[in-house]
C-alpha cells in the first residue's frame, strides 16, 4: 500500500492527513472538474482575447463584480467562444477539503507493522512551497 503524506498547509495545529494512492487519484480527477463547475455556476462572463495577434474574443466565467462582466450563463456561450477557466492550486485545494482519505491510522499500523517484517515501505511526501 502506497500511503502518501500531505503536510496540512491549510492550519499548522492539524497532523498531516494520509491518502492512499486511488484517494489522490480521486482528489486529482475532482480538482480536473472544478474549471467545469467554475463554468457551470458562473452567472457572469467577461470578454478576453486569449491570442493578443488575433481579433478572436472568447467568454471566461468571472466575478458579478468584475468591471467587464456580463450577465449570462454557460448556455449563452457558444463551445467555440469559451474560454475554460485555468486549473489552480486553489482547485486541489478545495477538493483536498471535499475528498476525505480512505486509510484510517488502523490501516496505516498494520501496513508498518507488515512493513517492519517484510522491510518494504515507502512514503511520500507532497509539501506546497508557495
Amino acid at each position: 500500500m502506497l500511503v502518501v503524506v500531505l503536510p496540512q498547509f491549510l492550519d499548522d495545529s492539524t497532523p498531516p492527513v494520509r491518502y492512499s494512492g486511488s484517494d489522490i487519484a480521486v482528489v486529482v480527477r475532482d480538482s480536473l472538474m472544478q474549471p467545469v463547475r467554475k463554468v457551470l455556476s458562473a452567472t457572469h462572463f467577461k470578454p478576453v482575447q486569449p491570442d493578443p495577434d488575433s481579433a478572436i474574443v472568447k467568454w471566461i466565467p468571472c466575478s458579478p463584480g468584475d468591471p467587464s462582466a456580463v450577465e449570462k450563463n454557460w448556455t449563452q456561450v457558444e463551445s467555440d467562444e469559451l474560454q475554460e477557466p485555468p486549473l489552480r492550486f486553489t482547485d486541489f485545494v478545495k477538493s483536498l477539503e471535499s475528498v476525505r482519505p480512505t486509510v484510517t491510522q488502523e490501516d496505516i499500523r498494520r501496513h508498518d507493522e507488515w512493513t517492519k517484517e517484510s522491510g518494504a515501505f515507502v512514503t511520500v511526501v507532497l509539501s506546497y512551497f508557495g
